[in-house]
């Protein structure tokens, strides 16, 4: 945690960039498409492309490095903000490659509610990074809210 509150802003974000980068190379070199991906492919329901899920992504988890770089001297709430970062990156591993549908809708009610709680517990000190965090949900919301279409 202390060598990541050394870093500068610029640091934060291109590591950033090189995890979620990672994770979306492997997602495309393994050639992995969900099961809503699948089913979509089967009815004419809207949801986004890979492309672009992986792109509003990549701009939540540099909107956390920007939060995180702005509570420096707060641990605790940077500790939140890892967390949940933490979180993030993980969702193609512990929903198996966006295969199993009760895993995806579980990951996306506990970073839903993972992110508006941090997200309440910041706005009374932190406004600004607050509803940067706060984009999270509404994005896991939305696409949830698709996915119930979908499946």
């Amino acid at each position: 945690m202390n060598w990541l509150d050394k870093r500068s802003f610029i640091q934060l974000c291109i590591l950033v960039l090189l995890v979620t980068g990672a994770i979306n190379g492997w997602i495309a070199s393994m050639n992995i498409e969900g099961v809503t991906a699948q089913k979509m492919h089967q009815s004419d329901q809207f949801f986004p492309a890979p492309y672009v899920i992986g792109t509003v992504w990549t701009l939540l988890m540099l909107s956390l490095a920007f939060c995180f770089k702005n509570l420096t001297g707060h641990s605790c709430y940077q500790k939140g903000v890892l967390f949940l970062f933490l979180i993030c990156v993980a969702y193609p591993i512990y929903t198996i490659g966006f295969s199993s549908i009760g895993l995806m809708i579980a990951g996306n009610l506990i970073t839903i509610a993972m992110a508006s709680f941090l997200s309440g517990i910041l706005f009374e000190k932190f406004k600004w990074p607050a509803s940067l965090v706060l984009l999270i949900p509404a994005w896991v919301v939305f696409v949830t809210y698709l996915m119930f279409f979908i499946h």
